[in-house]
């Protein structure tokens, strides 16, 4: 099935609900631009976070479909995470769940994956300074995996535009129980997002993730290269952030297509 059959199939009901979820945006009240909300999804921003005292909660949905060495393949993966502001300038976070539903030519699954924490700093403002600083590092723990992700960010707003690097280093580790982890490896990845406020409540731009996986931390696989558009919609209280992401290079068994959607809800 080619990923034109795989989007016409697979996306209707994504589209419908997608419908549904515009309308009930416009019927709300707006609000001005946050500088706690998301403009992507993929991509970290330095002054993505809630406010010193503000909690925040937000649902992932990552669909990944139509692998090239099996046109069958479709995934779905769920995360469940609670943030909260410890400063204006500090975020922890909670994963408190992480699961996903998967189906191939062999069949299909659903599966808890981890649970994990994370902490953000912003070390320079975006806006204020000259340009912005920011480091994040989050530990997810699974039962058969561990995952440790650092990632470094350098950002900048320039009137309704914002420009967006990340370098990121995973390493992971995977083993047959909790704690008795065997098998290393990892990934380093550069993500790029440039986004466009269209007015208070839209903004539109693309994202670029560049993957270099590492098993065992060994070069010779062959590198990952996604590129794509995104839209985010902020509401009264909360948002919507989308990231369609297209394989223009990478493995045979990765995804041709991805679709990230995250809503994020204030309290």
């Amino acid at each position: 099935m080619c990923i034109h059959q795989a989007l016409a199939a697979r996306l209707t009901g994504t589209l419908s609900l997608a419908a549904i979820s515009a309308i009930v945006m416009l019927a709300g009240p707006l609000r001005s631009a946050g500088a706690d909300d998301r403009r992507f999804t993929f991509v970290e921003e330095s002054r993505h976070h809630p406010p010193a005292g503000g909690l925040e909660f937000e649902q992932g949905i990552l669909w990944g479909a139509d692998a090239k060495e099996d046109s069958k393949f479709e995934r779905l993966d769920f995360r469940h995470e609670i943030e909260y502001g410890l400063s204006d300038r500090i975020q922890v976070a909670l994963d408190a769940l992480e699961w996903h539903w998967q189906k191939d030519a062999q069949g299909h699954e659903t599966k808890y994956d981890a649970s994990g924490a994370e902490i953000k700093f912003r070390l320079l403002d975006p806006v204020t300074d000259v340009i912005g600083l920011g480091f994040k590092t989050e530990i997810e723990i699974g039962r058969e995996s561990l995952h440790w992700e650092n990632v470094f960010i350098v950002d900048k707003v320039i009137d309704k535009w914002e420009f967006c690097y990340n370098f990121v280093i995973e390493p992971d580790w995977e083993g047959p129980r909790y704690f008795k982890y065997e098998d290393s490896g990892g990934e380093l990845a550069n993500r790029f997002g440039v986004s466009y406020e269209l007015s208070p409540a839209w903004f539109v731009g693309g994202e670029l993730i560049h993957e270099i996986p590492l098993p065992d931390w060994k070069s010779g696989e062959k590198q990952n290269l996604f590129i794509g558009p995104n839209f985010s919609y902020r509401g009264h209280n909360w948002a919507i952030t989308t990231t369609a992401l297209f394989l223009a290079m990478g493995g045979r068994d990765e995804a041709q297509f991805k679709l990230q959607t995250i809503f994020e809800i204030d309290f």
